[in-house]
Protein backbone atom coordinates (compact mmCIF):
# COMPACT_ATOMS: atom_id res chain seq x y z
CA UNK A 1 0.00 0.00 0.00
CA UNK A 2 1.10 3.82 -0.99
CA UNK A 3 1.37 5.97 1.51
CA UNK A 4 0.44 9.69 1.23
CA UNK A 5 4.19 10.86 0.59
CA UNK A 6 4.51 8.61 -2.14
CA UNK A 7 1.40 9.80 -4.14
CA UNK A 8 2.45 13.40 -3.45
CA UNK A 9 6.01 12.96 -4.85
CA UNK A 10 5.02 11.08 -7.73
CA UNK A 11 2.47 13.41 -8.73
CA UNK A 12 4.89 16.58 -8.43
CA UNK A 13 7.75 14.66 -10.45
CA UNK A 14 4.81 14.47 -12.96
CA UNK A 15 4.45 18.33 -12.55
CA UNK A 16 7.75 18.86 -12.70
CA UNK A 17 8.19 17.38 -16.17
CA UNK A 18 9.30 13.92 -15.98
CA UNK A 19 7.38 11.19 -17.29
CA UNK A 20 5.12 8.28 -15.82
CA UNK A 21 8.35 5.65 -15.96
CA UNK A 22 10.53 8.12 -14.36
CA UNK A 23 7.94 9.28 -11.46
CA UNK A 24 7.47 5.19 -10.92
CA UNK A 25 11.06 4.56 -10.64
CA UNK A 26 11.48 7.77 -7.89
CA UNK A 27 9.34 6.62 -5.56
CA UNK A 28 9.43 3.04 -6.17
CA UNK A 29 5.97 1.96 -6.83
CA UNK A 30 4.47 1.08 -10.76
CA UNK A 31 3.93 2.76 -13.86
CA UNK A 32 0.41 2.26 -13.58
CA UNK A 33 -0.10 3.08 -9.95
CA UNK A 34 1.47 6.28 -10.99
CA UNK A 35 -0.98 7.00 -14.40
CA UNK A 36 -3.82 6.52 -12.46
CA UNK A 37 -2.83 8.70 -9.73
CA UNK A 38 -2.75 11.34 -12.47
CA UNK A 39 -5.86 10.59 -13.56
CA UNK A 40 -7.31 11.61 -9.98
CA UNK A 41 -7.52 7.91 -9.33
CA UNK A 42 -6.03 7.93 -5.38
CA UNK A 43 -5.94 5.09 -3.22
CA UNK A 44 -8.65 4.39 -1.15
CA UNK A 45 -5.94 5.14 1.70
CA UNK A 46 -5.20 8.88 0.91
CA UNK A 47 -8.34 9.53 -0.76
CA UNK A 48 -10.06 10.71 2.21
CA UNK A 49 -7.04 12.65 4.13
CA UNK A 50 -7.29 15.93 2.48
CA UNK A 51 -5.52 17.51 -0.83
CA UNK A 52 -2.31 16.35 -2.36
CA UNK A 53 0.61 18.64 -3.13
CA UNK A 54 1.80 18.77 -6.31
CA UNK A 55 -1.66 16.75 -7.32
CA UNK A 56 -4.29 19.61 -7.41
CA UNK A 57 -4.22 20.47 -10.92
CA UNK A 58 -4.47 16.94 -12.13
CA UNK A 59 -7.44 15.91 -9.12
CA UNK A 60 -11.20 16.38 -9.32
CA UNK A 61 -12.53 19.67 -8.21
CA UNK A 62 -14.05 19.45 -5.34
CA UNK A 63 -10.05 18.40 -4.03
CA UNK A 64 -9.79 22.47 -4.07
CA UNK A 65 -12.01 22.59 -0.69
CA UNK A 66 -9.84 19.86 0.75
CA UNK A 67 -7.01 21.80 -0.07
CA UNK A 68 -7.38 24.73 1.91
CA UNK A 69 -9.07 22.71 5.04
CA UNK A 70 -5.51 20.67 4.62
CA UNK A 71 -3.69 24.18 4.52
CA UNK A 72 -5.21 24.74 8.22
CA UNK A 73 -4.57 21.59 9.60
CA UNK A 74 -0.81 22.06 8.85
CA UNK A 75 -0.44 24.95 10.35
CA UNK A 76 -2.39 23.99 13.85
CA UNK A 77 0.28 21.13 13.55
CA UNK A 78 2.85 23.12 13.41
CA UNK A 79 1.66 25.74 15.99
CA UNK A 80 1.02 22.88 18.42
CA UNK A 81 4.10 20.58 17.54
CA UNK A 82 6.74 23.79 18.37
CA UNK A 83 7.80 23.85 14.58
CA UNK A 84 11.14 25.80 16.00
CA UNK A 85 12.11 23.21 19.37
CA UNK A 86 15.52 22.50 19.60
CA UNK A 87 16.98 18.62 19.00
CA UNK A 88 17.78 16.84 22.03
CA UNK A 89 21.23 16.53 20.46
CA UNK A 90 23.53 18.67 18.43
CA UNK A 91 24.53 22.15 18.20
CA UNK A 92 21.06 23.72 18.79
CA UNK A 93 20.92 21.67 21.90
CA UNK A 94 19.28 23.64 24.27
CA UNK A 95 18.10 26.78 22.68
CA UNK A 96 14.91 28.50 22.96
CA UNK A 97 12.63 28.58 19.49
CA UNK A 98 13.40 32.17 18.63
CA UNK A 99 17.28 31.39 18.96
CA UNK A 100 16.48 28.68 16.80
CA UNK A 101 14.33 29.94 14.17
CA UNK A 102 17.34 33.10 14.32
CA UNK A 103 19.93 30.57 13.30
CA UNK A 104 17.99 29.57 10.75
CA UNK A 105 17.20 33.00 9.23
CA UNK A 106 21.14 34.01 9.39
CA UNK A 107 22.06 30.89 7.59
CA UNK A 108 19.58 31.27 4.59
CA UNK A 109 20.64 35.22 4.50
CA UNK A 110 23.98 35.03 4.34
CA UNK A 111 23.54 31.78 1.45
CA UNK A 112 21.36 34.15 -0.58
CA UNK A 113 24.29 36.83 -0.19
CA UNK A 114 26.88 34.50 -1.03
CA UNK A 115 25.02 33.60 -4.37
CA UNK A 116 23.53 37.12 -5.34
CA UNK A 117 19.95 35.88 -5.07
CA UNK A 118 16.49 36.97 -4.38
CA UNK A 119 14.55 35.02 -1.59
CA UNK A 120 11.56 35.31 -3.91
CA UNK A 121 13.60 33.96 -7.15
CA UNK A 122 15.53 31.09 -5.17
CA UNK A 123 14.06 27.71 -7.15
CA UNK A 124 13.10 24.75 -4.86
CA UNK A 125 16.07 23.08 -5.80
CA UNK A 126 18.37 25.71 -3.98
CA UNK A 127 16.17 25.59 -1.51
CA UNK A 128 16.72 21.55 -1.07
CA UNK A 129 20.19 22.30 -1.61
CA UNK A 130 20.33 24.72 1.16
CA UNK A 131 17.51 22.87 3.54
CA UNK A 132 19.97 19.35 3.02
CA UNK A 133 23.24 22.01 4.05
CA UNK A 134 20.71 23.02 7.30
CA UNK A 135 20.01 19.56 8.68
CA UNK A 136 23.45 18.90 8.70
CA UNK A 137 24.55 21.58 10.13
CA UNK A 138 21.65 22.12 12.94
CA UNK A 139 20.22 18.41 12.86
CA UNK A 140 16.60 19.86 12.61
CA UNK A 141 14.26 17.47 10.90
CA UNK A 142 13.18 18.23 7.66
CA UNK A 143 9.28 19.62 8.68
CA UNK A 144 10.71 22.40 10.02
CA UNK A 145 13.35 23.20 7.59
CA UNK A 146 11.10 22.91 4.83
CA UNK A 147 8.13 25.30 6.15
CA UNK A 148 11.29 27.69 6.95
CA UNK A 149 12.04 27.68 3.85
CA UNK A 150 9.24 28.13 1.83
CA UNK A 151 8.99 24.61 0.18
CA UNK A 152 6.58 21.64 0.58
CA UNK A 153 7.55 18.32 1.62
CA UNK A 154 7.16 16.35 -1.99
CA UNK A 155 9.07 19.30 -3.83
CA UNK A 156 11.51 19.28 -1.20
CA UNK A 157 11.97 15.38 -1.17
CA UNK A 158 11.78 15.12 -5.13
CA UNK A 159 14.66 17.34 -5.86
CA UNK A 160 16.69 15.99 -2.68
CA UNK A 161 16.39 12.50 -4.40
CA UNK A 162 17.46 14.09 -7.92
CA UNK A 163 20.36 15.49 -6.52
CA UNK A 164 21.03 12.63 -4.68
CA UNK A 165 21.53 9.99 -7.43
CA UNK A 166 22.75 12.86 -9.94
CA UNK A 167 19.73 12.97 -12.13
CA UNK A 168 18.94 17.25 -11.36
CA UNK A 169 20.58 19.49 -14.08
CA UNK A 170 23.69 21.37 -12.79
CA UNK A 171 23.08 24.76 -12.98
CA UNK A 172 25.62 25.86 -16.01
CA UNK A 173 23.78 23.01 -17.58
CA UNK A 174 20.59 24.37 -17.39
CA UNK A 175 21.90 27.51 -18.64
CA UNK A 176 22.79 25.90 -21.89
CA UNK A 177 19.72 25.05 -22.77
CA UNK A 178 18.76 28.59 -22.49
CA UNK A 179 18.28 29.13 -26.00
CA UNK A 180 17.10 26.49 -27.45
CA UNK A 181 14.32 26.64 -24.46
CA UNK A 182 13.79 30.29 -25.61
CA UNK A 183 13.63 29.49 -29.38
CA UNK A 184 11.46 26.86 -28.80
CA UNK A 185 9.15 29.12 -26.40
CA UNK A 186 8.69 31.70 -29.03
CA UNK A 187 8.28 29.59 -31.64
CA UNK A 188 6.51 31.05 -35.12
CA UNK A 189 6.56 34.82 -33.11
CA UNK A 190 4.44 33.44 -30.26
CA UNK A 191 5.07 33.54 -26.85
CA UNK A 192 2.35 31.16 -25.80
CA UNK A 193 4.54 27.93 -25.64
CA UNK A 194 3.75 25.79 -22.53
CA UNK A 195 6.63 23.90 -20.42
CA UNK A 196 5.23 20.37 -20.97
CA UNK A 197 5.72 21.33 -24.78
CA UNK A 198 9.12 23.04 -24.91
CA UNK A 199 10.29 20.14 -22.62
CA UNK A 200 9.19 17.56 -24.97
CA UNK A 201 10.25 19.15 -28.36
CA UNK A 202 13.61 19.63 -27.00
CA UNK A 203 13.47 15.76 -25.82
CA UNK A 204 12.56 15.12 -29.01
CA UNK A 205 14.94 17.49 -31.25
CA UNK A 206 17.86 16.51 -29.24
CA UNK A 207 17.09 12.67 -29.16
CA UNK A 208 17.55 12.62 -25.40
CA UNK A 209 16.23 13.99 -22.25
CA UNK A 210 15.95 17.25 -21.34
CA UNK A 211 16.22 17.72 -17.28
CA UNK A 212 14.98 21.49 -16.53
CA UNK A 213 11.94 22.76 -13.85
CA UNK A 214 9.38 25.24 -14.96
CA UNK A 215 11.37 27.98 -12.87
CA UNK A 216 14.24 27.48 -14.94
CA UNK A 217 12.08 27.92 -17.74
CA UNK A 218 10.40 31.43 -16.67
CA UNK A 219 14.15 32.74 -15.99
CA UNK A 220 15.38 31.69 -19.45
CA UNK A 221 12.76 33.55 -21.07
CA UNK A 222 12.95 36.03 -18.99
CA UNK A 223 16.55 37.14 -18.79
Amino acid sequence: MYSRDDVELALYALEEGMGARGAAELVGCGVTAVREWSRGHLPHSVAGCGSLRGGCARSRPGRRTEAVAMARSDEAEDRGAGLYDAPATGPLSGLSPDQVENRLLRAVLDDLKAGGSLPGLTSNRSKAELGERLRRETGLPLRPIARFLGISKSSYEYWGRRLADGSACAPDEADELGGEVERVFREEGRCARGYRFVHARLAEELGRPVVFCQHDLSRMVTN
